[in-house]
C-alpha cells in the first residue's frame, strides 16, 4: 500500500479543455438512450449516417452570440419591459421558400411588430416561424385515403406531401435540403431586415401588393401618424441609426433529432453547446415528456427554449420541466407557450401560472392561441374560427391580469399571403370560402389581414394593460 506525507493534498486531476469538451459531446447523445417520439422510420439506417454526418460537416446557420442577445430581450419581455411576436407558417415547404412568399411573411410580421409598438409603446421582439419549421408532429404515424395506407407526411425535411409510396418514404437527404433551404431563407431575412427594407421611414412600402382590406387602411392610418413623428424627429435632429434595422431571429421546433444532433456545437467563445440551427428552438405539446429525448437534449444546449403546455398540463408538470431545462435560472433561458383552446385557456392555464410564480423562478408566457382551436369544417377542411384564436388570446390576459403576472407575447400560425384557411374576421370567410384558397399542407393559417387584425386588437390590450 502507498502512503504519502500528510503534508500533501491530493485533489483530482484539473479537467482540461479537452476533457470538458469531450463530457459535454458525450452528454449531447444521451438522447439516443432515451425514449424519442414522433421520429421518422428511416428505411436506410446507412443513408441516414451519411445525411447526418455531412450535416455535421455544415457552418453554423445562426451564431451563439446572436442566440444570447435573443435571450436577453427575452428575459426583457419576461419581466413586461417587451412583448415577444412570433409567427410563420405550420409547416414550411422547399417549394414556397421563394422571395415574393419570405418577403410577405416579412412584412406582415414587421407591420404586426409596428402595430403593437406604436399601439402599446412598447419594444417588440421578433421571432419568425422561419428557416427551420421544415418538419411536423403528426396524431397518428398512417394515412389512409380510399382504402390505401401510407406513412403520414412529416413534413418536407422527411417525405413528400403526394400521396404515393416512393413520396412517402422517410428519405434521409432531405435533410441536407432543409439545412439549404433554411440557409438560403436566412439569407434573405438578414438581406431584407438589415439592408434598408426593415427602415421605419419607409412604413408605407410594407403595405404594397397586399389587397384593400379594413385592416389595411387602418395600418395606413397609423403609418402616417408615423410619418410625422418621424419628420418631428428629423427636424429636431434625432438620430434615426435604431429605426433603420430589426433584429427578426428565427425558430422552429425541435423535432427530427437526427438534425438537431448534428447542428449542435461547441461554441468557440464560451465552450458550451448551442444548437446553431435556429436562435430559438421550442419542444412540442406531444414530445415533452421529462425522460424523453426532446427534454435531454434541449436541456443541453444554450439557447433560449421553449415548451408547448396543452391543457393536461399539471403544475407539477410545468415545475419539473423549468427544474430539467433551466436549473440555474437564468432569465431568458425559458418561454411556456401556452396552447389551451378558448374554452379552456380561462380555467387549465391559472394552475399552471399560479405554481410557477409561486416558484419565484423566471419563465416568459406567452399564448399559442391557433393549436387548441383546430376543427374540421363539414367540407373536410382543417380551420380554426378567427373569434375563437381572438378569445384565447383575450383568455390568456385575463388570467395574467387576475394573477399579476405578465402575459408576454404571442405564437402564430400565419402567412403574408391571401388564403382562406381560418374562418371569419372583417372578411367574413365561411366554410364555403374554405375552397378559395386553402394552401396549407398542415395546420390552417391566418392570413394577412387577419393577422393584422390581431396585432391592432392586442395593441389595445397591451396599452390598457
Amino acid at each position: 500500500m502507498v502512503t504519502y506525507p500528510e503534508s500533501v493534498t491530493w485533489t483530482a486531476p484539473l479537467a482540461t479543455p479537452d476533457t470538458v469538451q469531450d463530457a459535454l459531446l458525450e452528454g449531447l447523445d444521451r438522447w439516443r438512450e432515451l425514449p424519442a417520439t414522433q421520429q421518422p422510420e428511416w428505411p436506410d439506417r446507412d443513408a441516414l449516417a451519411a445525411a447526418t454526418a455531412e450535416l455535421a460537416t455544415y457552418p453554423p446557420l445562426v451564431f451563439a452570440g446572436e442566440c444570447d442577445d435573443l435571450k436577453a430581450s427575452i428575459a426583457e419581455a419576461s419581466r413586461g419591459e417587451a412583448f415577444l411576436l412570433q409567427g410563420g407558417d405550420c409547416a414550411e415547404t422547399f417549394a414556397d421558400a421563394t422571395a415574393d412568399r419570405i418577403r410577405n411573411k416579412i412584412k406582415t410580421l414587421l407591420q404586426m411588430a409596428v402595430v403593437l409598438t406604436y399601439g402599446a409603446s412598447m419594444p417588440v421582439v421578433k421571432l419568425g416561424r422561419m428557416a427551420g419549421q421544415f418538419s411536423k408532429p403528426r396524431s397518428k404515424p398512417t394515412e389512409v385515403r380510399d382504402g390505401v395506407e401510407l406513412p403520414a407526411y412529416r413534413g418536407d425535411a422527411v417525405n413528400d406531401y403526394a400521396f404515393e409510396r416512393l413520396a412517402r418514404v422517410p428519405d434521409p437527404r432531405r435533410l441536407l435540403r432543409a439545412y439549404h433551404t433554411s440557409s438560403a431563407t436566412l439569407n434573405l431575412i438578414r438581406a431584407f431586415t438589415k439592408g434598408g427594407f426593415a427602415d421605419l421611414r419607409h412604413v408605407h412600402e410594407w403595405n404594397r401588393g397586399f389587397v384593400a382590406t379594413a385592416a389595411n387602411a387602418r395600418y395606413e392610418a397609423m403609418a402616417r401618424d408615423i410619418d410625422r413623428a418621424m419628420r418631428f424627429m428629423a427636424a429636431c435632429g434625432g438620430d434615426f441609426d435604431a429605426l433603420r434595422t430589426v433584429d427578426l431571429y428565427s425558430s422552429h421546433e425541435a423535432l427530427i433529432l437526427d438534425y438537431e444532433r448534428p447542428l449542435t456545437r461547441i461554441d468557440s467563445r464560451t465552450g458550451l453547446p448551442y444548437n446553431v440551427s435556429a436562435h430559438f428552438l421550442w419542444i412540442g405539446e406531444r414530445t415533452r415528456e421529462l425522460g424523453g429525448a426532446h427534454v435531454d437534449l434541449m436541456s443541453r444546449v444554450r439557447n433560449p427554449i421553449g415548451v408547448k403546455l396543452g391543457p393536461s398540463t399539471t403544475p407539477e408538470d410545468a415545475l419539473a420541466l423549468m427544474v430539467k431545462l433551466n436549473p440555474d435560472d437564468e432569465p431568458g433561458r425559458l418561454t411556456f407557450v401556452s396552447r389551451m383552446g378558448a374554452d379552456r385557456v380561462r380555467t387549465a392555464l391559472p394552475p399552471l401560472v399560479e405554481a410557477v410564480a409561486a416558484s419565484g423562478r423566471q419563465v416568459l408566457w406567452i399564448c399559442d392561441p391557433m393549436h387548441g382551436n383546430t376543427f374540421e369544417a363539414a367540407s373536410g377542411y382543417k380551420t380554426r374560427r378567427f373569434d375563437d384564436v381572438l378569445d384565447e388570446v383575450l383568455g390568456f390576459f385575463e388570467v395574467h391580469e387576475a394573477l399579476g403576472t405578465v402575459p408576454g407575447g404571442l405564437h402564430m400560425e400565419l402567412t403574408g399571403d391571401d388564403v382562406t384557411e381560418c374562418l371569419g374576421g372583417a372578411e367574413e370567410i365561411d366554410e364555403a370560402d374554405l375552397a378559395t384558397r386553402y394552401e396549407t399542407l398542415c395546420d390552417p393559417r391566418l392570413n394577412h389581414q387577419q393577422s393584422l387584425e390581431i396585432a391592432f386588437l392586442v395593441a389595445e390590450m397591451l396599452a390598457r394593460r
